[in-house]
């Protein structure tokens, strides 16, 4: 046996929390997957309009960067606002802040563990990778009431599907959410499975 197929052996009878666990010590694949996550984070924050330009500039009045929270009725989550700068702002509730939290951890797994898996000839990163990744593209289509409006809808009004593709996307904009979420945990589970066919 290699001294790459060690870690291999050594983890086929560990539970997934551990394969996470083994997989992180490995320090490039945590950087790749902190840098991976990172980066998602930032692109989805503009993409779906977290942090947004403002259609109008703030008042002399008003500091930058300020914030303000907008309690909303139920079932309606309370709102933070922060004033970036005078032309930009980031608008978030709850239910957007899980969301990005959730993904983005699930990216920073998913690119440690292709990382370390390639480092040891389990798998094909050139494969993988991108496969992984466009589990995302569903998830840049959600929607939130909190925010601004990004990059994706207002490429949706630019092709003229108008109001009726925000209203779809405000009532949908969830199950997209949870299928990028359920793609991606799916594919975690099958990188782990990888361990076992290949060490055995």
């Amino acid at each position: 046996m290699t001294e790459a197929k060690i870690p291999l052996q050594r983890m086929l009878d560990m539970g997934l929390r551990a394969f996470f666990r083994e997989v992180w010590w490995d320090t490039r694949a945590r950087v790749a997957g902190a840098v991976a996550g990172l980066v998602y984070a930032t692109a989805y924050l503009f993409l779906v309009g977290i942090i947004f330009p403002l259609s109008f500039t703030l008042p002399p009045s008003i500091p930058t960067p300020s914030y303000e929270v907008v309690e909303g009725q139920f079932p309606q989550f309370p709102v933070l606002t922060i004033y970036i700068s005078r032309g930009w702002a980031l608008s978030i509730n709850p239910e957007a802040f899980i969301t990005l939290t959730m993904l983005t951890l699930l990216v920073s797994l998913n690119t440690a563990a292709l990382i370390y898996l390639n480092r040891h000839g389990v798998c094909n990163l050139g494969k993988r990778l991108p496969a992984s990744y466009a589990a995302l593209l569903p998830s840049l289509f959600t929607f939130f009431s909190c925010c601004g409006g990004g990059v994706v809808s207002t490429l949706l009004l630019s092709t003229g599907a108008g109001l009726s593709a925000l209203v779809f996307l405000q009532d949908y904009g969830r199950i997209f959410t949870l299928i990028s979420g359920a793609i991606l945990t799916s594919n975690l589970l099958l990188l782990r499975r990888s361990y076992r066919s290949i060490s055995s």
